[in-house]
């Protein structure tokens, strides 16, 4: 799956966004108009009044740093996943797509977005497939 940045700020972020814990000072660090690789999706409910939906990306930011943003910086410019992904919904009712070390559990899960050594390792094993299969 691919992305495209239609925002590289938090300025105009939804309040949903920002009840999730965001400010309208946040640096995504991604760049209006680049493309990013999604390596893997969340979709969750937010603890708080109206239960709103959040669907977050995991991408690698400008800095090479993984990230998870909210999906208002992003419009989806290929839909397609890798084979290797998987959907999981979580007791929390947290429902993540991506490969088994990340959607496995929700341990595994929080472990990536902790980004841990262990599924750092296989994320950038993972990520330098990923490359090389799209060159």
């Amino acid at each position: 799956m691919k992305v495209k940045a239609i925002t590289s700020s938090f300025t105009n972020a939804p309040e949903e966004v920002l009840r999730s814990g965001w400010s309208r000072e946040c640096e995504p660090g991604i760049t209006t108009g680049n493309e990013y690789t999604v390596y893997a999706v969340s979709v969750f409910r937010q603890p708080i009044e109206g239960y709103a939906r959040l669907v977050y990306f995991q991408v690698v930011d400008d800095t090479n740093g993984v990230s998870w943003l909210p999906s208002f910086l992003f419009e989806v410019v290929e839909r397609s996943l890798p084979a290797d992904s998987e959907g999981n919904l979580f007791p929390s009712g947290t429902f993540v797509i991506g490969p088994s070390f990340v959607s496995e559990s929700e341990e595994a899960y929080r472990a990536m977005v902790e980004l841990e050594p262990e599924p750092m390792r296989e994320f950038r094993a993972r990520q330098r497939e990923i490359g090389l299969q799209s060159e």
